[in-house]
């Protein structure tokens, strides 16, 4: 097959784009033998949106222009150099052209312009309090560490059941749920948002669990997650929430891959006080729960197709018995405790397979599934819900 990176492409807007020549150079070309994948890099601006084209002949002209293709209207910059894989685009041995460009606009929608997106899927946001949010406890040899005006936000040396990434056993973390609400003021129990204090700081999932609709929420940095934080109704929403773009560049999708919420034995320590038998954070990681972020800024999460609501399945890993029940999920490195190590909760803890070879042969499967994906993690800065 014949590949062409087509570099220069100004956009109309008159942003400038991160070379020195206002061009998007495409480089590092790899196609993948096994499943036909075209992957390159360029070099890119953290934030930064961009669009992918393709076409099968060279026209320099406009995006109208026939033979151009947009295949990727949103792909925001998660590092200086950045990749995008084309699945599956060398299958059929033909000619392709590539062209990347800084999306016009890409950065000018404000939190406010976000929430009201979201607001279309997830109804009306409600009022996120600290106070309403409940501490996650750290223990030592089964004690519970007593957190005070002093120690709060100390990261212990140890402790029993160490966040997922991150500090392992810092001091004071919260999380909280609400369940969401129509506009007409009802509740609607497909839709709970999660909050998730640690730092001074404040994170917000927002979730529908009957179409996947899913947005990701932070506060600004000089903000504290204590204060009042206004809702999109109030005023200064936007001096209080950082816009989509800042959000999406901290890679939120690549670690949330399967569903919108990560689970630890350090995290479900917390649960429902209307229902103790579960957890606060919705567990939903099913093989066909739907999931998909709002927001162009948002780049799909790693190993979907573009645009698909549930679970992209590779056939290699068909018959795969984790994905039976599961969503693939990766793990990084980074990671305080592996996930994908921990035996399965009651009721399962008893099934006889889980001992089988097979059942190791599979959790090997899935992991070089994910080697295959090449995540490139920013670090594990971040929080768990």
């Amino acid at each position: 097959m014949s590949l062409l990176a087509f570099s220069y492409f100004p956009n109309a807007s008159g942003d400038i784009t991160p070379s020195a020549q206002n061009e998007v150079v495409i480089k590092e070309f790899f196609v993948d033998p096994k499943n036909h994948d075209i992957t390159f890099s360029f070099p890119a601006k953290v934030g930064t949106n961009y669009a992918v084209d393709r076409s099968t002949t060279l026209r320099p002209a406009s995006l109208s222009s026939a033979g151009w293709l947009e295949i990727k209207d949103s792909l925001v910059a998660q590092s200086e150099i950045q990749s995008f894989t084309d699945p599956g685009a060398a299958a059929d041995h033909s000619k392709f052209f590539y062209r990347v460009r800084v999306q016009e606009n890409s950065s000018s929608r404000t939190a406010l312009m976000y929430a009201r997106e979201c607001e279309k899927h997830l109804g009306p946001f409600p009022k996120f309090r600290y106070e309403d949010a409940i501490e996650i406890p750290i223990t030592q040899n089964g004690k519970r560490v007593i957190v005070t005006a002093e120690n709060i936000g100390k990261n212990l040396r140890s402790g029993d059941k160490p966040a997922a990434f991150g500090a392992p056993y810092q001091l004071g973390n919260r999380v909280g749920r609400y369940q969401g609400i129509k506009p007409d003021g009802s509740s609607n129990p497909d839709v709970a948002f999660v909050t998730f204090f640690r730092d001074g700081g404040l994170g917000v999932i927002g979730h529908n669990m009957k179409t996947g609709a899913t947005c990701f929420l932070s506060i600004k940095d000089e903000i504290s997650g204590k204060q009042n934080l206004p809702t999109p109704d109030e005023p200064e929403y936007d001096k209080s929430w950082q816009p989509p773009a800042v959000v999406a560049a901290d890679g939120c999708v690549k670690c949330h891959m399967a569903d919108p919420f990560l689970h630890s034995p350090w995290i479900d320590q917390v649960r429902d006080p209307k229902n103790p038998e579960l957890t606060l954070v919705p567990l939903i990681a099913d093989f066909d729960s739907p999931y998909f972020v709002i927001g162009k800024e948002f780049p799909t999460p790693p190993g979907r197709n573009p645009g698909a609501i549930l679970a992209t399945i590779p056939k290699h890993l068909e018959g795969n018995k984790c994905i039976e029940c599961h969503a693939p999920q990766c793990v990084p490195d980074f990671f305080n405790v592996k996930l994908d190590e921990l035996k399965m909760s009651a009721p399962f803890h008893t099934m006889d397979k889980e001992t089988r070879e097979r059942w190791i042969k599979d959790r090997d499967a899935i992991r070089e599934y994910c080697r295959s994906l090449d995540i490139e993690y920013s670090g594990g800065e971040g929080g768990e819900e």
